[in-house]
């Protein structure tokens, strides 16, 4: 969940599918479950209605809601803005009445939710790339018959390849529909942004160590 722990979707995929996620399935397991697949949930970007942000100096004395965890929190407060809990049901009137300047998701949460309607200036930002997962409890999974079993495995593994494939089309259409609610898309060259996240590393580091971390990495070389 670190920011910027992926450089991409294909570097997340890597890492999942090599040394870091045997790591990551290890713990899984210990808490009782079976992994099936990694899911593509997309990225976490800014969203707002004052500015495009293409730098960290961009951010500066705008309120952007996130949710209530202090990774996020000390996310966005690294990254220059005034980084601001709230639940995503208060967003909407939030942005309205101006106590909030902007939020971060990705377009699907964008167009699903009308936000589109108060906040159009989108910039892609990708601070946060968390994958989601399937998994099973052991007690579910030792219910079927090894058959099932190995069916159920297979299908995992069939599936991750087409949830990425359907994903990426969803998300494609998605930022062509909001485009027609005059929603103003821009890339950004995330380096600054990275620097300025690295204290969250820092303190990441110091309390969990560096294993998994260096694992994600060394999948992006």
């Amino acid at each position: 969940s670190l920011p910027y722990v992926f450089q991409s979707t294909d570097h997340m995929f890597k890492a999942l599918n090599g040394k870091a996620g045997e790591m990551i399935k290890a713990d899984i397991e210990k808490a009782g479950f079976v992994f099936l697949y990694w899911g593509d949930g997309g990225s976490r970007n800014l969203i707002n209605n004052k500015r495009p942000i293409t730098k960290p100096e961009d951010l500066k004395g705008l309120k952007i809601r996130v949710m209530d965890s202090k990774l996020m929190v000390n996310t966005l407060n690294a990254m220059g803005a005034i980084a601001t809990p709230m639940a995503q049901g208060e967003v909407y009137s939030a942005l309205q009445q101006g106590v909030l300047d902007g939020w971060e998701n990705n377009p699907v949460t964008l167009l699903t939710l009308k936000l589109y309607e108060v906040s159009d200036i989108f910039s892609w930002t990708r601070h946060f790339m968390v994958p989601d997962l399937v998994i099973i409890s052991k007690q579910a999974f030792a219910k079927l018959t090894p058959e099932q079993q190995k069916a159920l495995v297979e299908a995992g593994h069939e599936a991750e390849a087409k949830q990425r494939e359907y994903w990426n089309a969803f998300v494609g259409k998605t930022v062509e529909e909001l485009k027609t609610h005059n929603v103003k898309f821009n890339e950004v060259d995330v380096a600054p942004f990275v620097q300025a996240v690295q204290p969250v590393w820092e303190e990441y580091k110091a309390k969990f160590g560096t294993e998994l971390l260096d694992l994600i990495i060394a999948a992006n070389k």
